[in-house]
């Protein structure tokens, strides 16, 4: 049992006998709800938060193209959470990153608000169009 790979085959990541997705989900009232990837999801304040929710939350604003969430080391809160975004048309940067903080006030709780919103022109991105999260890191020295 397991699956192949150019080495062979490599048994599958096992936590007592069930085969571990990566997932990460809440069992509730006899439903399983998948909330996300354990690598996009932060440990802030002893919860855990999805970046995908925030991304999204983020892209419901009009003036969003691109949205990236991440998670940075923190000795206090464990996690710190940034949210780098592109933005369409012209804007004053203060004004705007207000107006995105307000709306993200409105549809997240204060747990999930980001530390730091970082408007920019583009994002480094993989050749299938996948948004490079670890060069925004460097990028942006977070």
């Amino acid at each position: 049992k397991g699956y192949l790979t150019k080495e062979g085959i490599k048994a599958p990541k096992s936590i007592d006998g069930y085969y571990d997705t990566g997932d990460i989900g809440d069992y509730k009232d006899g439903l399983l709800f998948i909330k996300g990837r354990k690598r996009d999801v932060i440990k802030k304040g002893g919860e855990l938060i999805s970046l995908a929710l925030i991304e999204n939350t983020a892209l419901k604003n009009e003036s969003v193209l691109e949205a990236a969430a991440i998670g940075k080391k923190d000795t206090l809160s464990g996690e710190d959470l940034y949210l780098i975004l592109t933005i369409k048309g012209k804007f004053s940067l203060d004004k705007k990153i207000k107006e995105i903080r307000s709306f993200l006030s409105n549809k997240l709780r204060p747990i999930e608000m980001p530390k730091k919103i970082i408007l920019t022109s583009k994002m480094p991105k993989t050749n299938s169009g996948k948004i490079l999260k670890n060069s925004l890191l460097k990028l942006f020295e977070l």
